[in-house]
């Protein structure tokens, strides 16, 4: 009995409240209920949608979307909220959300507006990104935000060959966010127009491109025309 050691040791205390909760029920500075459903504590889920039409461009062109949430509160203060999209999310089944929740917002319904952008990053490192946008719907889908349009290329091979045509050259120039792309093709007259085509890929709601067309001669020289197609 010459030493000593501590040792901790924990007890609970437990006893029945019924007649403190008889005498203070009723007052608020000892009992208080609390509703989980309250402005304050709630949070808005908002599921990122990907159009049909976009998924196959993942193998093709883009490599990764960026959606970003901003939400501005009644309070002054702002919340933010990103996902990155690429291939294997898109193929998952795992459903892609941004959050905000509650700072302060007692306008329930203006509690359901806010804003998001999409960025864009495309195979060989070009990118977009929209503008803000406002939304309050608890879905934002993304689309493509350029279209493939198919030029058909016809022409008369007897006419050519009468002309001594060796060749004839379409090159298509068009803009693609920011720079401009070129595509040609080239027909010989003893060859057949059908099934020669050009694609091009332009951005939404714009039509316009640039094109040239050069004969190439037997004797060695050259006509080239150029044009424009607006629509």
């Amino acid at each position: 009995f010459n030493s000593r050691e501590s040792t901790d040791r924990h007890h609970y205390v437990t006893f029945n409240i019924g007649d403190f909760y008889r005498k203070y029920g009723n007052n608020a500075n000892y009992f208080r209920t609390i509703s989980m459903d309250d402005p304050d504590f709630a949070q808005r889920e908002i599921s990122i949608g990907v159009d049909g039409a976009l998924m196959p461009e993942f193998d093709k062109l883009i490599n990764s979307v960026t959606v970003t949430l901003r939400k501005k509160h009644s309070n002054g203060s702002t919340t933010l909220d990103e996902a990155v999209i690429g291939k294997a999310d898109v193929n998952s089944a795992a459903p892609i959300r941004l959050v905000y929740g509650s700072v302060g917002d007692t306008n329930r319904l203006e509690w359901l507006n806010y804003e998001y952008k999409a960025f864009y990053q495309f195979k060989g490192g070009k990118n977009y990104e929209t503008p803000w946008i406002s939304h309050n719907s608890a879905m934002i889908n993304l689309f493509v935000p350029y279209e493939r349009r198919v030029l058909q290329v016809e022409g008369d091979s007897a006419l050519l060959k009468s002309k001594n045509v060796r060749a004839v050259v379409l090159q298509v120039e068009y803009p693609f966010f920011g720079e401009n792309r070129k595509v040609s093709i080239s027909v010989k007259p003893e060859e057949s127009f059908n099934g020669k085509e050009l694609e091009i890929t332009l951005p939404i709601n714009q039509f316009d491109y640039r094109y040239s067309i050069s004969w190439i001669f037997k004797n060695g020289t050259q006509k080239t025309f150029s044009g424009k197609n607006e629509g």
